[in-house]
């Protein structure tokens, strides 16, 4: 008996939780002056910084101000 698996991505826009087609999303990566993007993405689990490390916008929250992605990827301290 022969099998076929399949695989079915789904993506959330971060900014207003809309399930967005892969091809349309936009994917913004944070990275720090201290380390690289491949560094920080090599650290990110390990959760050293608050905020998201990335962040899937999709393409009707492109139009929203950059400030909307800034505050879930480098969230004010408390």
């Amino acid at each position: 008996m022969a099998k076929k698996t399949e695989t079915i991505e789904h993506r959330i826009c971060d900014l207003c939780g809309q399930e967005i087609l892969p091809e349309e999303v936009a994917t913004l990566h944070r990275s720090d002056n201290k380390f690289s993007a491949a560094k920080m993405a090599a650290l990110g689990a390990l959760g050293t910084q608050p905020g998201q490390p990335h962040v899937d916008v999709c393409p009707a929250c492109r139009k929203r101000p950059v400030s909307d992605v800034l505050d879930l990827m480098y969230p004010a301290p408390n």
